[in-house]
């Protein structure tokens, strides 16, 4: 059977997943088995590189933009296509070769101006061809006119979300690598996120002040052009903050730590059954309501930390994939020692990220909190990754004291190389189970488990080519105790279990991550590391269906 349009697919979700090598090699099984020669395939190889290319830095960076143009450019010449031809001058344009760029910057004009003199307005395809007369006119010097066309790709029918956001990005990118400035792109950008949180406050406390603070925050979002908020609905600031949401014309997405009766019950009601019916409203016309935990009749600060973690991660990943900005409002009281506050804690993370913020005082002063109803083993905050290997099943028994005997000792020597020692570390088969502390490190050790796999010579060694390291991540509370069977630390919860689905809904080769594992990343090391929407990937063993994020290294 000869290749199919799902050959090269599949090469494209490795690539957007980071998995380059498992890419290359599928990329150069898909040649040999004769390959297509229309522009999506030929366009394969320099969309590879430039991948690269993006995780490269300095004189490396620039050589794989340049390698990455002249593969684009192969495909330009045997297909005479707008897109291998656009992508080649702004490859070249990043690479520094500015006469080749402009050449075929202009040469894509021209082809643009004659499809749009032989074509019926309205296509689907008018939005590309305007985008890439816009980006044709940026690499020619041209910002006036790239407005002008990128004003009547925005104008057109198939202007949807993701085209836009697409073509932001190639932009955005052209800006940072030429240091230009591309100001008047914020016109195109869909309306931002906003993540918010704050104090708790009595009903009736002040009612005033309280009109007043929901008015300064609602005139803040309109003026931050606020489109979607993220946050629980705590009594106090989050039903505040949460109702300006509303009112600027914005889209509430409502993330509890627990079930809603029991949030309702511990979190809104004893502060005045005012906020009750508040409470309520909200939830009716939220947007979007979830719960972090929705089967459990408990919480603590720990599910209030990763509900916010969750909240704040997909505020930023939005912001992120639709190339438009990521705020934070939180209603708190500063330069008091706040450490023990979930509010603050959730602060001090979105400051590490670098977004915007914005803090207004409390109504009043904060109660003692109501006593919450927890397990009475401590949990503690935990990044877990799984890491298997795919067509392990399919090796014959003779082989099987070799893997254990070569591929497991180096995947050891990968992690246990680190600077972060695991706090867990377990093995059964094939697979590999690994606890950490920080999700960087825990991240950190995943790629240095799929670097060393990949640098295995597996042919040489006497095992299958087919074999490849798939890796699953999570954050979330774990119970830490010692396993009466082993006698060596182990951990243990719903948490876990979640973290152990995740790697088999990854693709070999790839890293795989939970929405809280790629939301606490995006925060605490957005400079390191890019988490990328997977999709909703169903899970084993009748856990519904999840979003995952493939994580890849930036700058490597």
């Amino acid at each position: 059977m000869g290749p199919t349009p799902a050959d090269r697919v599949h090469i494209l979700t490795l690539i957007r997943s980071g998995a380059l090598e498992q890419a290359e090699k599928a990329f150069r099984l898909l040649r040999a088995a004769g390959m297509p020669q229309d522009e999506d395939h030929l366009a394969l190889e320099g969309r590879m590189l430039k991948a690269r290319a993006l995780e490269a830095s300095g004189d490396a960076r620039r050589a794989l933009f340049q390698r990455a143009g002249a593969a684009y450019a192969r495909a330009y010449r045997e297909t005479q296509g707008s897109y291998s031809g656009i992508n080649a001058a702004t490859l070249f344009s990043l690479s520094g070769d500015k006469p080749q760029a402009e050449q075929l910057a202009r040469g894509v004009l021209s082809q643009c101006t004659e499809d749009g003199a032989a074509g019926t307005p309205g296509r689907a395809s008018d939005y590309y061809r305007f985008a890439t007369e816009a980006e044709a006119h940026l690499l020619l010097g041209a910002a006036d006119k790239a407005n002008a066309s990128m004003a009547r790709a925005a104008g057109c029918p198939s202007a949807d979300a993701d085209a836009v956001a697409s073509t932001l990005h190639q932009f955005d990118l052209i800006a940072r690598e030429t240091g230009q400035d591309f100001a008047w792109l914020d016109a195109y950008r869909l309306p931002g996120t906003v993540h918010f949180a704050g104090q708790i406050w009595q009903a009736g406390v002040n009612p005033d002040a309280e009109k007043a603070l929901q008015f300064e925050v609602q005139s803040a979002l309109k003026a931050m052009k606020v489109g979607r908020g993220y946050g629980a609905l705590a009594a106090g600031a989050d039903i505040v903050i949460a109702e300006a949401v509303l009112a600027a014309g914005a889209e509430l997405h409502v993330i509890l730590p627990a079930a809603v009766q029991y949030f309702e019950a511990t979190s809104v009601r004893p502060y005045g059954e005012a906020w009750v019916a508040r409470f309520r409203a909200l939830i009716a016309q939220a947007t979007s309501l979830e719960s972090h935990a929705p089967h459990e009749d408990s919480s603590d600060d720990l599910d209030r930390d990763l509900a916010n973690v969750v909240a704040m991660g997909r505020a930023r990943l939005y912001a992120q994939r639709y190339a438009t900005r990521a705020h934070q409002i939180l209603v708190m009281t500063e330069g008091r020692d706040l450490a023990a506050s979930v509010t603050a804690r959730a602060g001090a993370l979105w400051r590490q990220s670098g977004n915007h913020q914005s803090i207004f005082p409390p109504i009043g002063r904060a109660p003692r909190p109501a006593p919450a109803n927890v397990a009475n083993t401590p949990r503690s905050p935990s990044a877990m990754i799984f890491a298997d290997i795919a067509n392990f099943s399919a090796m014959r028994e003779g082989q099987i004291p070799h893997f254990v005997g070569t591929v497991l000792p180096a995947l050891v020597a990968a992690y246990t190389g680190l600077g972060a020692a695991p706090l867990i570390a377990n093995s059964w088969g094939d697979g590999i189970f690994l606890g950490y502390e920080t999700v960087s490190a825990a991240a950190h050790a995943a790629f240095a488990l799929r670097d060393a796999f990949e640098a295995l010579d597996l042919g040489g060694l006497g095992l299958p080519h087919n074999l490849a390291l798939r890796v699953g991540a999570h954050f979330g509370p774990a119970h830490f105790a010692q396993d009466p069977v082993t006698g060596a630390a182990n951990a243990y919860g719903t948490e876990v279990i979640f973290a152990a689905r995740i790697e088999p809904a990854t693709p070999p080769g790839s890293i795989y991550a939970s929405e809280a594992f790629a939301a606490m990343l995006n925060l605490s090391a957005p400079q390191t590391y890019v988490c990328e929407p997977a999709g909703r990937k169903p899970l084993r063993k009748g856990l519904p269906e999840k979003p995952l994020y493939s994580l890849r290294r930036r700058g490597a």
